[in-house]
């Protein structure tokens, strides 16, 4: 009960506080600064960090933890930097994946964080190289998206569950990435190559096996 009450008034103090912030800066009493914003976020972030690391039970804590963080970067992303905007959307993406690397690294058996974990961080990817674009020979968002889910998959097979590994995410992860293949043939233009080298290899594969036989 106490820690209950005690988390009560350290919301109510939070509230106040951002109350009276947003009326300073409303009354132009003080400056709107992305930089105070960006430490308000940045502890935000801390606070409910620290909740999550003090107790498994506090699991929900890495949504806000993360999340606040995330805002934190994007506005320092921004001021500090003169990168694309989509930059600081990556790296936002970015630190919300975390949040539920975090959730699995806790307890193991939250194996299901995983999945939102890589798609989100895919996102991520998808987004950063969507910025670069211009600069890169071809369209590398396809290779980047089914390699980013199906190396998704693929760890998501390495992990426990309670009837053993998740073997079922073998055959996704090998569809993606044959997909991520494909496209990645397409993007570095070697289809000329990839394709006879691939009827070579069978057939020496299939004569060979003839012969042992």
């Amino acid at each position: 009960m106490m820690e209950w009450v005690k988390s009560r008034i350290t919301w109510g103090f939070l509230l106040i506080a951002g109350g009276v912030l947003a009326l300073l800066v409303n009354t132009g009493l003080i400056a709107d600064s992305a930089w105070i914003w960006a430490g308000i976020f940045l502890a935000a972030g801390l606070y409910f960090l620290f909740a999550f690391l003090r107790s498994a039970d506090n699991w929900w804590a890495a949504f806000p933890a993360f999340g606040a963080l995330g805002i934190a970067a994007t506005i320092l992303t921004t001021e500090l930097t003169t990168l694309p905007d989509e930059l600081a959307g990556a790296v936002f993406l970015g630190l919300v994946s975390l949040a539920f690397f975090a959730i699995y690294l806790r307890r193991r058996d939250n194996w299901w964080a995983l999945i939102p974990a890589g798609a989100i961080l895919t996102i991520a990817g998808v987004v950063l190289v969507s910025a670069f674009e211009s600069a890169l020979p071809g369209n590398p968002v396809p290779l980047v998206l089914f390699g980013g889910l199906g190396a998704t998959f693929l760890l998501i097979a390495f992990t426990r569950a309670q009837g053993g590994r998740n073997r079922w995410a073998i055959a996704p992860a090998l569809v993606l990435f044959a997909i991520a293949g494909a496209t990645g043939i397409a993007f570095f233009d070697l289809g000329g190559f990839v394709l006879p080298v691939i009827l070579i290899g069978t057939g020496a594969v299939i004569i060979l096996r003839s012969l042992r036989r």
